[in-house]
């Protein structure tokens, strides 16, 4: 996959990206963060406050997201389009949703969070 599909597809929809990990859905809000459990969140929850992404947001210089995070990371095309250049606002997009698919998709067959949540509770 290009990770440049991912940040674009997120940059012009503000949407969840998951169609691009071969997943069935492109929410625009979710009933819970899948690395988080926070409530009704949409992807800028993903890119600026989630915990499950805190170790991704280390590696982006503080300035630019105590200043306008979202500008920061969409405002302007990414670099050249030669992919062996990276792009580290690319690269925190794509990386931090390939980690909410893939906790996504281990949802299994269940349609919300609660329903996993759900199940688990009555297996104990």
């Amino acid at each position: 996959m290009d990770i440049r599909q991912v940040w674009s597809l997120v940059r012009c929809s503000g949407r969840w990206a998951f169609p691009l990990f071969n997943l069935q859905c492109f929410p625009d809000l979710l009933e819970a963060c899948p690395l988080c459990h926070e409530s009704n969140v949409r992807v800028d929850h993903l890119l600026l406050s989630c915990s499950g992404c805190i170790h991704l947001r280390a590696q982006i210089p503080s300035e630019f997201l105590q200043r306008s995070p979202l500008t920061y990371l969409f405002a302007d095309r990414p670099g050249p389009c030669d992919p062996h250049i990276p792009d580290p606002r690319v690269e925190y997009v794509a990386s931090a949703l390939a980690l909410a698919a893939a906790a996504y998709s281990a949802l299994g067959d269940f349609e919300h969070i609660s329903d996993l949540l759900e199940e688990v509770q009555r297996a104990m």
